[in-house]
């Protein structure tokens, strides 16, 4: 399965919101920042504002902002916000009293559980991970610090060496 360039463009989105939580950012900035036209930056963003994702403001000073913690957004709110969550086999060239797919059922029953699991799966994640796991944002950065603050820690159930001796490589 693929997801489309509108779902990666609000991952962006979203993440660029995640990564500046005191200001509000300006659609320009993730233009340049992602090479993605304004154009259809303001695209997702209306889809995204419409999802309950994001916040705008107008005017000078304004700009967008999350509209939720990211920890209460999940992912898979983004992607029945930017993709089509229903699938249906087709009948190509027969009207819809013709067609012997559309009436077995269980085939887009089949489908549409399929994509009900993934969207599960998803929701299971929040977009505050991905913008921890970002390189370059304000929280990657605090947890490498607080990570590099605690030092190394010991795998639980195996000891540290004894003083004197070095640990060897596996």
């Amino acid at each position: 399965m693929r997801l489309t360039k509108m779902t990666s463009y609000a991952l962006r989105i979203l993440i660029h919101c995640g990564q500046n939580p005191s200001r509000k950012v300006k659609t320009s900035d993730i233009a340049h920042a992602y090479q993605i036209t304004e154009a259809n930056v303001s695209k997702v963003v209306q889809l995204l504002v419409r999802a309950g994702l994001l916040d705008t403001v107008r005017g000078p000073g304004g700009g967008l902002t999350l509209a939720r913690d990211p920890q209460e957004i999940r992912i898979g709110d983004i992607i029945r916000a930017t993709e089509d969550t229903t699938i249906q086999t087709d009948c190509f060239g027969q009207g819809v009293d013709e067609c012997a797919i559309l009436r077995a059922v269980p085939i887009n029953r089949v489908f549409d559980n399929a994509v009900n699991a993934f969207i599960e799966v998803l929701d299971r994640h929040s977009l505050a991970e991905f913008i921890r796991a970002r390189p370059g944002s304000a929280l990657f950065a605090q947890m490498t610090a607080l990570e590099n603050s605690v030092g190394e820690v010991e795998p639980a159930g195996r000891k540290p060496p004894a003083p004197g001796k070095e640990a060897r490589a596996l």
